[in-house]
């Protein structure tokens, strides 16, 4: 079984060199991208699509077959797939959109409130506390990220980002391969800004190209599980009824 423990490399691992590269498998990768990142421009929509995309890919490598390598076709029909992906992570991050309106409710009425400076200073206390609080939330955010996704995809949760046990079960039976994990996407996440900073454009490019990379990340990081011995007690303890070693839903 993985743990904390294990090194880093060697066979059995969850290898960032490949997921870099997977995406560039499909002959079609850079047309497939580049209508997926000119499609991100559709307002609200565009977003959602790229994240069923993603969810797409995923599922696609966890089923297998011939088309495993292949990208999904592009198009604007993933939108139903990427509402249910936003639905998981909404209830976390209403918690965060909760922590901003507070702030700012109590720094304004303790301006108004205060008497010369005094409030002022009150109210840049609690700006300044509720920014320490937002960057807490967004590391948060950042570590237990890849596990929100894992259950949403992998198991179907609908609410995965309040399923806190479960979170803690996906990335304590990881192990060392969670935080390559993490490492994996953190990449995915710097390749998709990079066409920001060399090219504005070219970022309609490399955004769908990091994403495509989490949704590699997402499945073989599933596929190194599946190879554990021990049941994954994401459905209360009793590990998967499909002979998985967790509840998948493929």
């Amino acid at each position: 079984m993985p743990s904390m423990n294990d090194k880093i490399g060697g066979a059995d691992q969850l290898d960032i060199g490949m997921i870099i590269t997977s995406p560039t498998k499909d002959k079609d990768w850079l047309k497939k991208c580049a209508i997926m990142g000119l499609l991100i421009l559709v307002p609200i929509a565009g977003a959602l699509n790229l994240s069923g995309w993603v969810k797409t890919i995923a599922e696609r490598r966890l089923a297998g077959g011939p088309d495993v390598d292949t990208l999904p076709e592009a198009g604007l029909h993933y939108i139903g797939p990427g509402w249910k992906f936003f639905l998981a992570y909404l209830p976390l991050m209403g918690i965060l959109m909760l922590l901003g309106i507070v702030g700012g409710g109590v720094a304004g009425i303790a301006i108004f409130a205060g008497k010369g400076g005094g409030g002022e200073a009150v109210a840049m206390g609690v700006v300044i506390l509720m920014y320490v609080g937002l960057l807490f939330f967004a590391l948060i955010m950042a570590v237990v990220g890849p596990a929100i996704t894992f259950l949403h995809i992998v198991d179907g949760e609908p609410y995965a980002s309040v399923q806190f046990k479960k979170m803690w079960e996906v990335m304590q039976l990881g192990g060392t391969q969670y935080l390559l994990l993490f490492v994996a996407i953190l990449v995915a996440g710097m390749i998709g800004q990079l066409g920001v900073i060399a090219c504005y454009f070219g970022m309609f490019v490399t955004i769908p190209f990091g994403q495509a990379m989490t949704g590699v990340a997402i499945a073989e990081y599933a596929k190194l599980l599946r190879k554990t011995e021990a049941s994954f007690p994401v459905d209360g303890g009793t590990g998967g009824t499909s002979g998985q070693p967790f509840g998948v839903k493929l």
